[in-house]
């Protein structure tokens, strides 16, 4: 269950990098406040999902087994609204 939990941060952080760039394409563009904004969110979200990633790798042996469902939960809710968030941005 912890490979998936990885899974879904390898694949948090790839639409983030995405949304990034989607954000930061408006932003040279348009130069809106709010799309600056939401590059920042992407941008620490993004750092987060990395240091996140980083920790389930390395740190495996440190994770109970009774922990490890509430990780899968995080990061499938955290996806199902990334996917939504790129959807509508798309």
């Amino acid at each position: 269950m912890m490979l998936l939990t990885v899974i879904f941060s390898g694949v948090n952080s790839a639409l983030l990098i995405l949304l990034l760039a989607l954000y930061a394409k408006i932003v040279f563009r348009t130069k809106a406040a709010h799309a600056i904004g939401l590059s920042l969110f992407a941008l620490l979200l993004l750092g987060q999902n990395l240091l996140s990633l980083y920790s389930y790798i390395d740190m495996q042996a440190f994770f109970g087994p009774a922990v490890v469902p509430y990780l899968l939960v995080i990061g499938g809710l955290e996806l199902a609204s990334l996917i939504a968030i790129v959807g509508v941005t798309i």
